[in-house]
Order: structure tokens, then sequence, then C-alpha cells
């Protein structure tokens, strides 16, 4: 009895301060075999289990607590996932400055009447996040990445703008459906950029607009990543709307670099149409415009049949076909079923 009484005591000592702090753990988790062809001979065809092909795999801690007078106080830790190797944190992607465990964010908040204040490791929407209405249609098969890593010589700012450490970032209230998002790096945090792609920012700032005005969802947003070698600057939309018979999107982003580096364009076409018992259909058709040549020049076509099993469970199949217009470019072919669950 005296056993238990103290377990008891021992397990509501713990427990009472994550009540109090409403903490939560949740996730995704994503991983499945995919085949891929390449055009070129000296690049060998893969037959392989990979992880976050229609969502980014990832587990988030988070929590709030109510300060009285409307005011909340919270956080969020968020971290990438690979299912393939067990690992988790930037060691996954091997991109990020000093290899952080939280490399999809790190917030602390105020949330309240005045809208969201949120400090740490965030995302700058309106530089990236721009193809989110797309996004919520077709998952990471329809994200805005480049077919290459690059636009021209110059890397592509959302990588810059993605989980930027030192940030700032102000969300509005809700007004009639529609929100504001101001973000801000200053400059001296600008050396801790994402390390693999050689380019330390000198601050950046970005803005976003984002709602639903009838039954179109949409979102508008812009921003600068300053640089010593010239400024680069992003204008980004996209608009949703359901048809009833099909979710369908339109997203056009603009990246103009500095100097003669060539500017680049990028447009997605999207689409979501349920078949019905759980099953939909869905893709998207890419191109990647990058000017004055087609050294970096693509396009990109993905369809895909998805099934969920639960309100946490689908499993997925897909094809993608990748062409470069570079003649001497990796054009590839990927073939895949993959099954994801939400936690």
């Amino acid at each position: 009895m005296k056993k238990h009484l103290i377990a008891t005591a021992v397990i509501a000592a713990f427990a009472s301060p994550v009540m109090a702090q409403n903490v939560s753990i949740s996730g995704y988790v994503e991983s499945g075999l995919e085949n891929t062809r390449s055009s070129l001979s000296s690049t060998a065809d893969t037959t392989a289990f990979v992880s976050s092909v229609f969502g980014s795999s990832r587990l988030a801690i988070s929590g709030s607590e109510d300060l009285g007078g409307g005011i909340k106080a919270g956080f969020r830790l968020e971290s990438s996932l690979d299912l393939t190797s067990g690992r988790f944190g930037a060691t996954t992607l091997g991109t990020q400055a000093n290899n952080p465990i939280f490399n999809r964010g790190a917030e602390l908040n105020l949330s309240g009447a005045f809208g969201t204040i949120a400090f740490g490791k965030l995302d700058h929407n309106g530089i990236e996040n721009n193809e989110a209405a797309l996004s919520a249609i077709t998952g990471n098969i329809s994200l805005a990445t480049s077919t290459n890593t690059t636009y021209g010589a110059n890397v592509e700012a959302t990588e810059l703008a993605s989980d930027a450490n030192g940030t700032l970032r102000y969300v509005t209230p809700a007004f009639n459906g529609v929100q504001l998002e101001l973000g801000w790096t200053p400059s001296d945090n600008g050396t801790s950029s994402l390390a693999a792609y050689g380019t330390a920012h000198e601050g950046i700032r970005s803005a976003q607009l984002r709602g639903t005005v009838g039954d179109v969802n949409f979102r508008l947003g812009g921003g600068r990543v300053s640089q010593a070698a010239g400024d680069i600057d992003v204008r980004g939309v996209s608009i949703g709307y359901n048809f009833g018979i099909a979710e369908v999107g339109v997203y056009y982003q603009n990246q103009d670099n500095p100097g003669a580096t060539a500017d680049a364009k990028e447009t997605i076409i999207g689409f979501k149409a349920p078949l019905g018992g759980g099953l939909d259909v869905r893709g998207n058709y890419r191109i990647i415009d990058v000017a004055g040549g087609t050294t970096s020049d693509g396009t990109q076509q993905t369809i895909a049949l998805a099934k969920a099993l639960s309100k946490r469970t689908t499993v997925y199949g897909m094809f993608r076909n990748t062409d470069l217009e570079l003649s001497t470019g990796n054009d590839t072919k990927e073939l895949g079923v993959y099954v994801s669950h939400t936690f």
C-alpha cells in the first residue's frame, strides 16, 4: 500500500507541472520504397527506402500556459526525422550549421487579442511557404523546390529563409479570415545561416498575407535576403479553390537575384480529386524558368493515388518525372509506394 502511495506521489510531482503547461508531443512519420531511373549512364538506377516524400517526417514538442487576461505563453521545439536511419535533427539532412537537434524550429511565443509574437529559429513565410495553398492539396510533392539546388549561380532564397536563426515573427489576429505575418532576422544573426549553401545572409525581412475570401484560399508574400554580394528579392502568390469534383491550386514565385545572376521563376499547377471510399488522385505540373539560358530550367510532372486507411494513416502510390532542359542534365523517373501516419 505504501509503495503505491509513494509511486502515485512521484508521478503526480512530475505530471502536475506538465499538465499546468499543457505540453504535447505530436508529429508525422512517413516512409516508402522508391525506384529511381536516371537518364545518364554515369548515374546508377536505385531502389531504396526513402522518407518524407508526401510530407516532412518530424517530431514536435509544444506547450502553452494561460497567463490570464486572455494572454498565453507558449513554446515549440521541432525536429526532422529520418525513418530510414532512425536519426533526427539536422544530422538527418546534414545541411545546417552545428547540426541542431531542433532544426525545423524552436520558439517562445506570446499570444492574445493583439495576435502572436514569437522569437527563435523560424521560417520566413512570404519568402517561403507561399505555396501552402498548394501543399495543403498535394503535400510535399507540390512544394516549391527547384529540380536543382540552385537558381543559376545563386542559391534559392527559400533555403536561406527556412528556419532562420534568431528570428522575430509577428502574426496579426484573423480579420474576416485574413492574417498578416511579418518576419525579421537581424544582420548579426546572419553568420548562422545554412552552412551547406555557403552564404551567410546579412539580415532577412519578410511579409505574407494569407487567408480565405469566399471559397478561395490564397497566400501572397515577399521578402528580401540581404547579402554582401547583393540583395535577393522574392515575390510569390498562390490561390486554391474547391470545385466540388476537385480542388485546384495555382502557384507562382519570382526570385530576383543580385547583379548579373539570372533571375528565376517557378510555376506549379496542382489538383486533388476524391474518388470515394477514402481514395483520391492528386498531382502537379511544375516549371522552373531561369533567365538567360537553359542551364537550370526544367519541368516536373507528378501523379499520385492516395488511400486513407484511417484519420491518421494513409498509403500512397506515386510516379514523378523530372525533365531538365540541359542536354547533359540527369532526367529522372521515380515510382514508389509509401505509408504515412500522423500522431
